[in-house]
């Protein structure tokens, strides 16, 4: 591990699993602390256990992609012994994350309350659907449910079709990045007071605080926002238009400038001189006349033959990528942003990596852990134990 990164030397106990928890403590471990994932012996976090991609049956690349970078113990919450090494995990961290159902942490005994007892100082961060209170703390949330209920659904989709969802899963992944935010913020704060706090992280929360900028329609005016597919509401053109080769091209402009560069790199610059779209509150007015037009434009040639023109003009547009071309991008080679780390049992493990250009962060990412495979070096490393006594912990364990 680089002793060097931002968050080196923090100690996390991580009870997570599935998306939104893993994600946030992923997070922290990209940043330089040492993350020890609490697993159930023989069975592991849940994502472990769902079929493989086709072509990489048997292995569990979904749980790898939020997974890297941790350690892993097998510890069995249920048994007096385990438990007790588990406290005092906890006794010697500075942080726990535990995405659990609201109250299973204090009902087994790893709740905030009983832990800031050990450990005055301990962030304890709790990432639940709904959050620890409140009439539906208690209701099971999933992405699809928290996309449902934040409202970003009802504005996702085409105007005359049915609400529809992000193509993976937004709700989690926004829960666990602002999870990571507020530990690293607490972090911060304890170290000052010397004394811990507990945070409560909803999905929905964390949701509504990313979609507050464009809330505001219906906070300030009440107008519910509708929705209008690929299209921007406020900007005029903005679509993905399809070439000859049918390849699709997001095109955006955002002002007259934007919009007079359009017109000279679809060689049509009689448009931006006809006065009947000379303004943006204009053109929003002809939004459907302009979106045909420049649609009917831009079929007229393959994608290949316009994006020079485009990248002359410094227009706003690019071609919309697939995973495997986004993967692919030269910006992304660039950056060095992908990582890839060989692994005893799921061979070469691709990562896509920390977005900063520091190389310390990406070269520090380490291959996901199998199951239990950390736990004596762990209670070693933390709690001090010898050999023999993490040896007879794994043995009672296995017996």
């Amino acid at each position: 591990m680089d002793n060097n990164l931002s968050l080196s030397g923090v100690r996390v106990v991580d009870f997570t699993h599935v998306i939104s928890g893993p994600f946030c403590t992923m997070m922290l471990a990209h940043m330089g602390a040492d993350v020890v994932k609490v697993e159930r012996p023989d069975v592991g976090d849940s994502l472990r256990n769902i079929p493989g991609y086709e072509g990489r049956e048997g292995h569990p690349d979904y749980f790898n992609s939020v997974n890297n970078t941790k350690r892993s113990v097998a510890l069995d919450l249920k048994n007096p012994d385990h438990h007790a090494a588990v406290v005092d995990l906890i006794r010697n961290a500075d942080v726990v994350v535990e995405n659990f159902k609201p109250g299973t942490a204090d009902r087994i005994g790893l709740g905030y309350e009983a832990m800031k007892k050990v450990n005055l100082k301990l962030i304890y961060c709790s990432i639940s659907g709904f959050g620890q209170t409140g009439p539906y703390a208690q209701r099971p949330a999933i992405d699809p449910i928290i996309q449902a209920v934040s409202g970003v659904m009802s504005v996702t989709g085409e105007q005359d079709g049915p609400p529809m969802m992000a193509g993976y899963p937004l709700t989690d992944t926004v829960a666990g990045m602002y999870g990571a935010f507020a530990v690293v913020t607490a972090l911060l704060k304890a170290r000052e007071s010397g004394v811990g706090e507990h945070l409560d992280v909803s999905m929905q929360g964390a949701m509504l605080y990313v979609l507050g900028c464009r809330m505001a329609e219906t906070l300030q005016a009440g107008i519910v926002t509708e929705r209008v597919g690929n299209q921007n509401p406020f900007r005029v053109p903005s679509e993905v238009f399809l070439s000859k080769d049918k390849r699709p091209t997001i095109l955006h402009c955002s002002n007259n400038k934007r919009w007079e560069a359009l017109c000279r790199a679809l060689e049509v610059p009689e448009w931006a001189e006809n006065p009947k779209y000379d303004t943006m509150q204009k053109r929003q007015e002809h939004r459907q006349e302009l979106h045909a037009m420049v649609a009917a434009r831009f079929a007229e040639r393959d994608q290949a033959d316009w994006m020079p023109r485009f990248d002359d003009e410094d227009t706003t547009c690019i071609h919309v990528h697939d995973y495997q071309e986004a993967l692919d991008h030269e910006q992304v080679r660039y950056r060095s942003q992908l990582t890839s780390r060989d692994h005893p049992l799921d061979g070469e493990v691709w990562t896509v990596g920390v977005p900063l250009m520091d190389p310390a962060y990406n070269e520090a990412v380490t291959r996901p852990p199998t199951l239990g495979e950390n736990t004596a070096n762990v209670l070693q490393d933390w709690l001090g134990w010898d050999e023999t006594k993490s040896k007879d912990m794994l043995k009672k364990q296995n017996g």
